[in-house]
């Protein structure tokens, strides 16, 4: 497969569990732990696709949303409603957006539809 994903996400046990199942189905992953340091990695690496929680220790996602421009994305948030949602999803052209709790199969599906 080889197709490489910027996880930006706060909570390390969340962070080891997408390590485990998308690593297990073959993509390459580089975690970050906040806004800072996945916006960092997004200015000094090339990644296929951005997975990305809304809330995040040190900021929102909106600014890893900002520096993925042109990186296909997908948020997943527990803090955000709806009808906000569907709006930051049309403003950064997201491949996606997922409430929390969610089903990992659901998750898989829209990597694989995104970046193969």
């Amino acid at each position: 497969m080889g197709k490489t994903i910027l996880v930006v996400e706060d909570d390390s046990q969340v962070r080891r569990l997408y390590a485990k199942v998308l690593g297990g189905e073959g993509y390459h992953l580089t975690l970050a732990e906040g806004a800072a340091d996945g916006c960092a990695l997004l200015a000094s690496g090339s990644y296929d696709l951005v997975i990305t929680d809304f809330q995040l220790g040190d900021g929102t996602g909106a600014a890893v949303m900002e520096a993925a421009r042109g990186i296909k994305t997908i948020l997943i948030t527990g803090s955000v409603q709806r009808d906000e949602l569907e709006a930051l999803a049309l403003r950064y052209g997201l491949a996606a957006c997922f409430e929390k709790p969610f089903l990992l199969h659901e998750l898989l599906s829209k990597i694989r539809e995104a970046i193969g």
